[in-house]
This record gives structure tokens, C-alpha cells and sequence, in this order.
């Protein structure tokens, strides 16, 4: 005889089982491979080339990485979803998790489909994901309804709030004023009667629109800050109350907890917390500015007047 097993055809059963031994046999031989390339150690870390990871070093919070892959989060498509108690779960410092939220929200949902990891692109490129179904975190779906509701509604309802609020700020809205932000493409009339001003409900729409599109990760709150502070600087001589500032932030908070009821979470609420305080407070940084720099000037005045 050879040194070789005589191979026989199999009958029905047995011809099954060798099959599910050489598909058993083949997947041991690819185990190693895989491993390879996910794995640098029998726990299984990230690999290094994980956007998730890649992610979390670029914005200092890197340390977490091992944390979130054991806990599952281990795409960017699925640390977007990531909500307050889960950071909590994984032991982040309550300063790590105002960052990483940060963070999250300045990120459109098409940055994670275009930033896939190099493993799948390799396969075929990133999956085709609908942005407006699974991308799209709680936090931006409460922008789009707001939008759905309509900028000027909001913007009409957060002005009668806050003249609902502070009455005297009426003043700072002559007919003059109202008919600078009047739409003249548009029908509706500026009349007397302030409660039902077209005008007011497009000044305070484009308002909330740019908080809102920062909020939704849509504009870069950087590149924002240029803008806010020179709008802040031409509202020194409109009369402006300093007060004003942090009552404009109340109000926006109340009028989106009214109008998104349960969908304004804690997660949609500390996101437009976060944003519109840093819109709010970079605006009223410009506006102290002008104000400070308008008293040095009015200093200097003085002393040259005593000079002479």
C-alpha cells in the first residue's frame, strides 16, 4: 500500500459531515489572518487604524479609546448615537464628556461616512448610509424640526416670549428698525401692533438659525466667532441691556422644550445649552468690548480736556 489514504465517495451523511470539517478546517486557517490585521494581542484592541480611535486622539481624549471598544463602540457611526450615560458608564471625567460632546456636534454626519476606516474601504469603500435616517443623532433631528416648524414661527414665538419677559425692550424696535429686516418680497405688512411683526419674526429667525445649524454640526463655531463678536460691537448703541444676553438663552431653552416636548432630552438639551452659550457669550464678548473700548475712549477725553 501507498503511504496514501485511498479516497472513496461519501455516501449522504458522512459526505456532509467531511464537508463540515474542510469549511471548519478552512475558517481555523483564516482565524490567524483576521487576527492579524484587528487584533495586536489575545484582548483584541483597537486596531490602529480605527477611526474611532483616530477620532479620539485628534481631540486629546485618546485614553478612551480601549473603553469604548469594549463597550461597543466601535465605528463612528455608532459613538455619534453615544449619549451622556454611556460616557459615564465607561468612566469619562465630567470635563471629557462636555469635549467629546463638543466635539460630536461639530461634525456633520457626512465627516463619519467619509472618514471610514481603511479596512472597509479596502473591501468595497464605506456603506452607502442614509445621513437623514441613521447618521443623523438626536441632536440634529431636533434641528430639523425645528426647521420643519419654520425659523420665523420660532423666531416669532422666542420675540413675543421675550417681550412677554422684559417689556422695555419694545423700545429697541421702532418701525424704523423693523422695516430694515422686513422681507419685501413678502406680502405681509409691518403695522403698529408689535405682537404680529413679520419683521421680528424674520430678525429673530436668522437668530436661531445660526445657533440651530451650529448646533446640528453644520457650520464651524470657529470660523463663527469673527461674526458673532463684530454683531455684538454694532448693538452698543441700539440701547442694549447687558441682561439681555443671558435672557435670550433662557428663552430659546424654554420656547425648544415647549415646542420638542419629549424628544428635548437631556442629550438635545445640553447641546443647545453648550452651543448657544458659546453663540450668546462670544456675541456679548464683542458687545463688552465695544463698550470698554467707548469708555477709554471717553477717559482719554476727559484727561485732554483737563490738560487743556
Amino acid at each position: 500500500m501507498s503511504g496514501y489514504r485511498q479516497e472513496r465517495p461519501l455516501p449522504g451523511t458522512a459526505r456532509n459531515v467531511r464537508r463540515d470539517e474542510m469549511q471548519m478546517e478552512a475558517s481555523n486557517q483564516m482565524k490567524p489572518v483576521v487576527r492579524s490585521v484587528t487584533s495586536t494581542g489575545p484582548r483584541g484592541r483597537i486596531p490602529q487604524q480605527s477611526p474611532v480611535t483616530a477620532f479620539l486622539r485628534e481631540i486629546g481624549l485618546g485614553q478612551y479609546a480601549q473603553a469604548l471598544r469594549t463597550h461597543g463602540f466601535e465605528d463612528l457611526e455608532t459613538l455619534m448615537a453615544m449619549r451622556e450615560e454611556h460616557m459615564r458608564e465607561v468612566g469619562m471625567a465630567t470635563g471629557h464628556i462636555v469635549k467629546l460632546k463638543r466635539h460630536l456636534c461639530e461634525c456633520e454626519p457626512n465627516h463619519f461616512l467619509a472618514t471610514a476606516s481603511p479596512l472597509r474601504a479596502s473591501i468595497g469603500g464605506p456603506r452607502k448610509v442614509d445621513s437623514s435616517l441613521v447618521a443623523m443623532t438626536a441632536v440634529q433631528r431636533s434641528w430639523q424640526q425645528v426647521k420643519e416648524l419654520g425659523t420665523d414661527v420660532a423666531g416669532g414665538l422666542f420675540y413675543k416670549k421675550f417681550f412677554e419677559v422684559e417689556p422695555s425692550a419694545k423700545a429697541l424696535f421702532p418701525m424704523s428698525v423693523r422695516l430694515r429686516y422686513k422681507n419685501w418680497d413678502s406680502d405681509q405688512q409691518e403695522t403698529d401692533d408689535m405682537s404680529e411683526s413679520p419683521a421680528l419674526r424674520r430678525l429673530w429667525g436668522r437668530f436661531i438659525e445660526v445657533i440651530g445649524s451650529a448646533v446640528a454640526g453644520l457650520q464651524d463655531t470657529a470660523k463663527m466667532v469673527p461674526m458673532l463678536r463684530e454683531l455684538g460691537m454694532r448693538h452698543v448703541g441700539y440701547g442694549l441691556k447687558a441682561e439681555y444676553f443671558d435672557l435670550a438663552g433662557a428663552i430659546l431653552l424654554e420656547i425648544l422644550a415647549d415646542w420638542l416636548g419629549e424628544s428635548f432630552n437631556k442629550e438635545v438639551e445640553n447641546a443647545w445649552v453648550m452651543v448657544s452659550g458659546f453663540v450668546i457669550a462670544t456675541i456679548a464678548s464683542g458687545y463688552t468690548a465695544a463698550v470698554e473700548g467707548i469708555r477709554a475712549k471717553e477717559g482719554e477725553l476727559r484727561s485732554l480736556m483737563v490738560l487743556v
